[in-house]
């Protein structure tokens, strides 16, 4: 992926997380890619792997990364690994904040 550009990070509250979970880091990255959006996941994926991020069975609860794929161009699909858009971008401010940075919202 070819950076082009990248958003402050922004200390937030959680958001639908466990009680007593602390704060999350956010920011935002816009680039270019040959990497088709599934394939795409399956990159990001792999370094949140080799980064150390488990999958567990609480949702939302505190973890050492979580890389969304929010937007990929105009793409738009709908399967049970990736939805395109990102379903619910457009409700949260943790991540409205960091696309204003970049010029993507």
């Amino acid at each position: 992926m070819r950076i082009v550009r990248v958003s402050a990070i922004r200390e937030t509250a959680p958001v639908d997380a466990p009680p007593h979970s602390p704060p999350f880091l956010n920011m935002a990255v816009a680039g270019y890619t040959h990497l088709a959006p599934l394939a795409l996941l399956d990159a990001l994926l792999a370094i949140e792997r080799r980064l150390g991020r488990v999958r567990g069975s609480v949702r939302n609860a505190p973890r050492i990364i979580d890389l969304d794929l929010i937007f990929y161009g105009a793409h738009r699909m709908r399967t049970r690994a990736l939805t395109l858009p990102h379903p619910r971008f457009h409700e949260r401010e943790f991540v409205l904040a960091p696309l204003r940075d970049i010029g993507m919202w």
